[in-house]
Formats: structure tokens, sequence, C-alpha cells
């Protein structure tokens, strides 16, 4: 799998998307889906990738096809971008954006896109892709393996 950006939630754990794979313990056969979604637990030394939605042994199915290079969470509640409807020049048709709020299992369009169809682009600009957010701030709680 490929892409893998990273959000932390406030339940203590990292979110991120994943492309082209079968994302943790998957390969680019099995489990492989375009866009999945995973969870990242535990400390330093015994972190363990979960996938949620698509992957191998996933217990919810992929939500969509495309590719999604951002993804944020707002405490609990996760946002991420995703492009296009597959992993090739589809990827580049629209960025839409979606909002999770269990965690990456379901996801609902927000129904904010940027596209040409929709006419944000003219002329030759093809428009946006690999939109991403930008992460800074203080945190809420503090995972165990960071506490001093």
């Amino acid at each position: 799998s490929d892409i893998w950006p990273l959000t932390w939630a406030a339940d203590g754990h990292q979110y991120t998307t994943f492309g082209d794979g079968g994302g943790f313990g998957g390969t680019g056969k099995d489990g492989r889906v375009s866009l999945g979604i995973a969870r990242v637990e535990g400390g330093k030394d015994d972190y363990v990738g979960v996938n949620i939605a698509g992957g191998k042994n996933a217990p919810h199915p992929a939500p969509f096809t495309g590719k999604s290079e951002g993804i944020l969470a707002l405490g609990d509640t996760l946002f991420l971008w995703r492009n296009g409807e597959g992993s090739d020049r589809a990827a580049f048709e629209f960025v839409r954006l979606y909002r999770s709020e269990d965690h990456g299992a379901t996801w609902k369009d927000l129904a904010v896109e940027f596209s040409r169809r929709n006419g944000d682009f003219t002329g030759a600009d093809e428009g946006f892709f690999g939109m991403v957010f930008c992460q800074f701030g203080s945190r809420r709680i503090t995972p165990s393996f960071i506490q001093k």
C-alpha cells in the first residue's frame, strides 16, 4: 500500500488512509483496495496497525475508490479529502470532502467538491490533486508513551 497520511484523534489513536494495497497485513493482491482506512494503536515500542474499512481482514468494506492524501481528526471526528474515482487518470477528476463520526468505519459526503465539471477550473487548468490538511497545535490528551 502507499500514501499513508496520519492524524491523531482524541481517543489516542492515529488514523490513516492507504491506497492500492491491502493495508496492514495485506499485499498488492491480498485485501487490495483503491482506498482504505486504518488505525495505529499503541506506543512507539508496541504499536499495531488495524485496517478499519478496506484492506485485509477489515471489519468494514472500503468506503469508496480513489485516493486520499489528506486526513484530519477534530476530536474524534475524522475528515478526509478524496481524489477521484480510481487509481489512474480518474483520480484527477475531482477532490471531495468527507466526514466520519465512527472512527473511519463509515463516511458522509459533505458536498464540498472542486472539479472541472463544476466549473471550478477552466482552460488548461486541470484542478487540484492531493489536497491535504496542515495540522499544528496542542492536544487535549497525551498518549502514555509520551507522558513523563
